[in-house]
């Protein structure tokens, strides 16, 4: 019996400590997945279910290395939103995929953003032909910001 209630604790336990940090990071981890917060997401991920399913693991080790993680997240977050350096360092830059209507490749190829991508997430913002971007951005998030032409932007009835 006890080698079911072991895991069982330990696995309720972790999803009690998830749901906390979830809680503490907010919708910051959540909306705007850059390299930094997914990586410790990733990382988080891994932790818990090693605290939660790995018997062999002694938890509080885990737990204290997960809560130093923790603790190094909100850290750096709180000095990223100090420091614009560390900012952009950890959280990335939009990348330029087209500028002034023209598409440029060479962003998209250091982006590994491909037309197939673009063309999806035009479609997704409501524009069908290229032609109509003046100006769109790739987001960290992985979305895509557009500005369209003053000639196809709809007019305004008030």
């Amino acid at each position: 019996m006890e080698e079911l209630l072991h895991p069982m604790l330990r696995t309720v336990i972790s999803y009690i400590i998830l749901l906390f940090v979830t809680y503490l990071f907010g919708k910051r981890m959540n909306a705007q997945l850059n390299y930094h917060s997914f990586a410790v997401a990733i990382t988080i991920g891994s932790f818990i279910a090693n605290m939660g399913f790995d018997t062999n693991l002694k938890f509080w080790p885990v737990l204290t290395s997960f809560f130093i993680l923790t603790l190094v997240f909100y850290l750096s977050s709180y000095l990223s939103y100090q420091n614009k350096f560390l900012y952009k360092y950890l959280s990335g830059e939009p990348t330029a995929i087209i500028e002034k209507g023209k598409i440029n490749e060479v962003n998209m190829k250091k982006a590994k953003y491909g037309l197939y991508d673009l063309h999806q997430q035009l479609r997704e913002n409501g524009v069908f032909q290229i032609e109509e971007i003046d100006t769109a951005y790739l987001e960290v998030s992985g979305k895509l910001s557009i500005q369209i032409k003053e000639q196809y932007k709809p007019a305004n009835n008030t």
